[in-house]
């Protein structure tokens, strides 16, 4: 979550859509099926499809859950 505002850029960064709906994908989401159509849904919703820093983030998913 630290670099999402440099990764993301500022317009994006200063939505409070965006971030809303973010953090709770991160932070809420209780089951992996849950995350992954919430943050597939983001990605496509804000035009994120060719952000290679998000996609990469998506493809380590698994170690997220090994650091809480």
């Amino acid at each position: 979550m630290r670099k999402l505002s440099e990764k993301v850029g500022n317009i994006l960064n200063g939505n409070l859509d965006f971030n809303t709906w973010f953090k709770s994908c991160v932070y809420n989401s209780e089951r992996p099926i849950e995350f992954e159509t919430s943050w597939q849904s983001i990605i496509m919703d804000f035009g994120l499809e060719n952000n290679e820093w998000l996609s990469q983030m998506f493809q380590i998913r698994e170690m997220w859950f090994q650091l809480i």
